[in-house]
């Protein structure tokens, strides 16, 4: 049996503020027993990759403790509640297949720039 694996990465930076009120701090928090390159997610099936996403959700309730503004808490919220996780899973595959040369980043980054990025920051995709 494998170990557990722990993987909770927040990235916030800067004063971007797609959320109104949601100027995220500049702070880089991370819990690692180990580290996933997005090359692993690729070969998980639908039902692991859906269990790793509501992990990465869940890891996001911890935003409160971690002094991020209520704004941004609400926007994250928000992000989570406007996709099922089936989608959120076709959504990663888009992202994987669509820049190959992220297979090397850590799953976390990755998971942040689909799950997150976007509508929190308003990027593009």
């Amino acid at each position: 049996m494998r170990p557990a694996l722990v993987v909770l990465l927040v990235v916030a930076s800067g004063p971007t503020a797609a959320a109104p009120g949601c100027v995220l701090p500049t702070v880089e928090v991370k819990l690692q027993a180990g580290s996933v390159p997005t090359r692993n997610l690729a070969a998980m099936s639908d039902g692991d990759l859906k269990i790793f996403l509501r992990g990465y959700a869940d890891g996001l309730r911890t935003l409160p403790f971690l002094s991020v503004p209520a704004a941004c808490d609400e926007a994250v919220k928000a992000c989570l509640k406007a996709r099922t996780d089936d989608e959120r899973v076709i959504d990663l595959r888009r992202f994987m297949a669509d820049n190959p040369g992220d297979f090397d980043n850590p799953a976390a980054v990755t998971v942040y720039e689909v799950v997150l990025a976007n509508c929190v920051h308003g990027e593009a995709e």
